[in-house]
């Protein structure tokens, strides 16, 4: 009887164990993880960004609807490695920007330059430890992103 017992709480010692476990190992990948998400000014497009150690990512969605699935983001460079896994980011800053500005020709006297930003100061965690920037734009027409690569 005593031995039956001793299963028993065995399987049930068991259930907290894997548990505790399995929630380790989600907070383990979710802290790997960072994600930032950027609206156009209407909020009706949503940029949403995925740092991970395999990659930077980016998806694109207008009313909720994905337009762009995740797309790899990274550079090649001649003779280096790939510039796209292992990546930090120092530094994220976010700005909103709404002027007008003039056409030298062209069917409007004044163009309205209304937009979110986010701009992600990346490096490699491991040797070489490069550098780079990704700025991303979010307009209420379309998204727009570039590359700073110091000099």
């Amino acid at each position: 009887m005593a031995f039956d017992r001793t299963n028993k709480l065995r399987g049930w010692l068991c259930v907290p164990v894997v548990l505790l476990c399995w929630l380790m190992a989600a907070a383990a990948v979710a802290a790997e993880e960072q994600r930032w998400q950027l609206l156009s000014p209407d909020k009706q497009i949503a940029l949403e960004l995925v740092l991970s150690q395999d990659a930077l990512t980016y998806q694109v969605s207008y009313r909720g609807k994905a337009v762009l699935k995740p797309s790899v983001l990274g550079l090649a460079f001649k003779g280096q490695p790939l510039l796209k896994t292992g990546l930090l980011a120092d530094k994220v800053s976010s700005r909103s920007h709404d002027a007008q500005w003039q056409p030298v020709w062209g069917q409007r006297a004044q163009i309205r330059d209304h937009y979110n930003e986010i701009t992600l100061h990346l490096r490699e965690s491991a040797a070489p430890g490069r550098q780079f920037s990704l700025v991303f734009r979010s307009f209420d027409d379309g998204v727009a992103f570039r590359y700073q690569v110091p000099a």
